[in-house]
């Protein structure tokens, strides 16, 4: 089956601003059969998105926008997954460094914000635990490349086109820190074109059957990059 391995959910943050029902029937259209539901883990969105007083409440309320989107997709037969895009401190000039990770036991977020782990510190714990991490547009503007020693991959491909990704560039580090090769739309908003994903066996029911699919390499990349540089051309001269 075709899945999405990076999709923003309604009312997580500023720039997820396409309801899960919309999401959820462009993805249907397009023939995916699955969605990893990834959203930010940062002090914007925590602070901001996160309803909630204490810590708890931040991570119950994180982990009750994937169970209503995780609902609405079984409605309509579509598996739903889920992971957590980490934002890990860099400086103040630095913008968007981020990981993505599956597989982490719930337990783990209520220990402390995940936004406050460094990049080996969260590697580390993904190590012991046997999640699964990778950064996400790793030459993106404005984003530094994490030590790939503290990865187990990086986005090959983003197909987000409000941003230049510099895709080839990310397709030469993973090749040459023999990472684990990526590929996410990174959904955000209603207009967007579905242009990347992994192929994967239709009958993976849960995040510890994707991550070991994942770290075996026992997938096929979707990477429509003709479509995104379309329309990031388009964008980019809309603005």
């Amino acid at each position: 089956m075709k899945l999405e391995t990076h999709c923003h959910t309604f009312g997580t943050s500023s720039c997820a601003d396409t309801k899960n029902e919309i999401i959820i029937e462009k993805y249907l259209k397009a023939g995916y059969g699955g969605i990893v539901a990834t959203n930010h883990f940062s002090v914007h969105a925590y602070n901001g998105y996160f309803p909630g007083a204490t810590h708890k409440e931040k991570v119950d309320s994180f982990f009750a926008f994937i169970d209503e989107f995780s609902a609405m997709c079984k409605e309509v037969n579509i598996k739903a997954f889920w992971g957590v895009e980490v934002r890990t401190p860099f400086p103040k000039e630095v913008s968007g460094t981020e990981f993505m990770v599956y597989g982490l036991d719930k337990k783990y977020f209520y220990d402390k914000p995940l936004f406050l782990y460094s990049q080996q510190e969260l590697f580390e714990l993904c190590e012991k635990t046997g999640a699964f991490m990778y950064q996400t547009h790793p030459f993106r503007r404005g984003v530094v490349a994490g030590d790939p020693n503290f990865m187990h991959g990086a986005e090959a491909f983003n197909g987000h086109y409000h941003h230049p990704n510099n895709n080839e560039i990310a397709q030469k580090f993973c090749k040459e820190n023999s990472l684990i090769e990526m590929s996410g739309t990174d959904f955000h908003h209603v207009d967007q074109p579905i242009t990347a994903g992994i192929i994967i066996p239709d009958d993976v029911k849960d995040e510890s059957q994707l991550v070991q699919i994942i770290k075996n390499r026992e997938y096929t990349s979707i990477r429509d990059e003709q479509t995104y540089i379309e329309e990031y051309t388009r964008y980019r001269n809309s603005r």
